[in-house]
């Protein structure tokens, strides 16, 4: 069984400084953002829309 702790969220700047967000089940991905935001708060919002309800975690810089 799948617990609330094994969920994690990542947000996250991509090469063109953009934000996306990763969601994590069991450290496995499991959804991406369809868009890249040009905001950390339109992103988050459009993470809420999806489930996010935690705190944001933020990462270094992708490598994409």
């Amino acid at each position: 069984m799948i617990q609330l702790s094994d969920y994690r969220w990542e947000f996250y700047q991509d090469k063109i400084n953009q934000w996306q967000w990763r969601k994590f089940v069991a450290n496995k991905v499991v959804a991406v953002s369809s868009d890249s935001y040009y905001s950390r708060q339109a992103c988050v919002n459009d993470a809420r829309k999806r489930g996010y309800v935690g705190p944001i975690v933020r990462s270094p810089r992708a490598l994409q």
